[in-house]
């Protein structure tokens, strides 16, 4: 962006500066040096930048607001971000530098005029020479291919965040309310917490409104939280001697499968008399076999042509004596952790632990239920600390919010690169018309008609466009090879992404070059040779 709006400078200071070729010859000839004209000119660009750098840093307080309001809500110390003293004084360095830099070459093109034309009676001084007119269209193809590179990797990630939402969870998030409860052990012992979460549960699904309640060790996309758990499977040997395997174990309830929508692919749910929780020691499991029900991406892979059910799982693989799970059904894949990443292997146990997450499902809108089930918790006991209540499509929501971010980022600072290169291409072209307006007027008196005028212009921006477009895509190819961790299910040169993105750069330009041209082609020719 930095570079894109130099450039954009450096091209009006360069047609100020050809604008003023005449005063220039005429204080070159009075005796200034040309030491002490790049001294002023450069002295005009630092100005200038110092007070476009104070403009910036005003709105930068402003943006930033609009920013944070924006953002995910667990960025590291958000609150500690702010514009402080190093960002003013690393934006003060930068409007001075991008002062100078930008400002030497227009006046390295000016300083050393050619007397003798520029000062006839007459002349045409302000028509500038090839290397500055070359300097200005180097500058508008530099614009334009950044700008191209800024707009491939904001649609790509766009693209990316729209497939993102466009994967399916696994569970209906619509009227959903969840929230974690925490049951200290000094008061619950394994038995009372499984007591307190089944009477909670009935109470919970008495109220008004609502339609099924379930309970979750550890709810989807809520964290990166995990509960790994090694594991091998009955007759099939492990991928290599001494390589572990790892599921997710998850203890609910009897109705989770319902109150989240999760569907039942194969064999049934569990049985109230099933119920087992948490063991307190693997001993306490080593002598039966216990039911389990697993996700699709685990059945899949162990068992992709034979039904799964009655399978037996080991997971205490690594244990003097194995603790058998036998498989009673097949749930769909649930996302747990982003709806980016694959799902894991996941095996679901009846039971309850000390902590628990309740899922809601409600009749209408969830939140508005959220008062009421608080009551019936507290009055169950009123000391239990009530966390992370909230809708599952607000959590849902959030799970995404950084890769939303990066890309809203991105397309502003892209929708802004298009704006400037867009102003900066109708610069070149519109500075080009007026410096030619005595050729184009002699062209229109010798017989040329307002097409040939018109074509005449559109052809000069139209080598510009192009010549922008193939740097810009050849740049695309590699930038966006840096952005492939942050897609998902989008290719890094995802060609039908370049060429709709470039086909809209181009069509922008092309209007850009048009204004001017129009203009061009209603040059009057006696108004234009007036002056000869």
């Amino acid at each position: 962006m930095l570079l894109i709006a130099c450039a954009n400078v450096a091209n009006l200071m360069l047609s100020k500066m050809v604008a003023r070729t005449k005063e220039v010859a005429v204080r070159t000839a009075l005796g200034a040096n040309r030491f002490r004209l790049i001294g002023q000119f450069l002295t005009e660009g630092v100005l200038l930048a110092l007070l476009g750098g104070a403009l910036g840093t005003l709105l930068a307080f402003w943006g930033l607001r609009f920013l944070l309001a924006l953002s995910p809500a667990d960025i590291p110390r958000k609150e500690e971000i702010g514009v402080d003293g190093w960002v003013l004084a690393f934006a003060l360095l930068v409007s001075v530098l991008t002062g100078l830099v930008f400002e030497i070459v227009p006046a390295l093109q000016v300083s050393k005029p050619n007397l003798n034309e520029l000062l006839k009676e007459g002349g045409r001084s302000q028509t500038g020479g090839f290397a500055t007119r070359r300097f200005g269209t180097l500058l508008v193809v530099v614009e334009l291919s950044l700008a191209l590179v800024m707009l491939c990797s904001a649609s790509l990630l766009i693209k990316s965040f729209a497939r993102i939402l466009g994967v399916d969870p696994g569970f209906n998030p619509s009227n959903l309310l969840t929230l974690e409860i925490d049951l200290p052990d000094a008061r619950y012992s394994r038995q009372r917490a499984a007591d307190f979460y089944r009477g909670i549960q009935q109470r919970i699904r008495s109220l008004a409104g609502v339609q099924r309640v379930g309970a979750i060790n550890y709810l989807p996309l809520g964290g990166d939280i995990t509960n790994r758990q090694e594991f091998s499977v009955e007759g099939i040997p492990p991928v290599a001697p001494g390589v572990l395997t790892y599921s997710e174990l998850r203890w609910i309830s009897l109705d989770y499968f319902g109150a989240m929508g999760i569907s039942l692919l194969r064999g049934r749910s569990f049985v109230e008399n099933e119920w087992a929780g948490p063991p307190q020691t693997v001993e306490a499991w080593q002598n039966a076999s216990h039911p389990a029900i697993i996700n699709q991406a685990m059945a899949r892979h162990y068992w992709p042509d034979e039904d799964p059910t009655g399978k037996r799982i080991n997971i205490a693989p690594a244990g003097p004596k194995p603790v058998w799970l036998s498989v009673v059904g097949v749930v769909a894949d649930v996302r747990h952790f982003g709806l980016d990443g694959e799902p894991s292997y996941d095996i679901y146990l009846p039971g309850y632990g000390s902590r628990m997450y309740l899922v809601i499902r409600t009749d209408s809108e969830p939140a508005s239920l959220a008062s009421a089930v608080r009551t019936e918790i507290w009055e169950a006991d009123s000391e239990l600390p009530i966390s992370k209540l909230q809708t599952m499509e607000q959590l849902l929501s959030d799970s995404v919010s950084p890769k939303r971010f990066s890309g809203l980022l991105l397309a502003l600072f892209a929708a802004l690169a298009l704006t400037l290169a867009t102003v900066g291409i109708y610069g070149v072209i519109s500075h080009s018309v007026s410096q030619r307006t005595h050729e184009l007027g002699l062209r229109m008196a010798l017989g040329a008609q307002q097409r040939d005028v018109l074509g005449l212009v559109m052809s000069q921006g139209l080598k510009l466009v192009l010549a922008g477009l193939g740097l810009g895509l050849a740049g695309s190819l590699v930038v966006t090879q840096f952005l492939a961790s942050l897609l998902f299910a989008v290719s890094p040169t995802d060609l039908p992404t370049f060429a709709a993105v470039s086909l809209v750069l181009a069509a922008v330009a092309l209007l850009a070059c048009y204004i001017p041209a129009q203009r061009a082609a209603k040059v009057d020719p006696i108004v234009s040779l007036r002056c000869e």
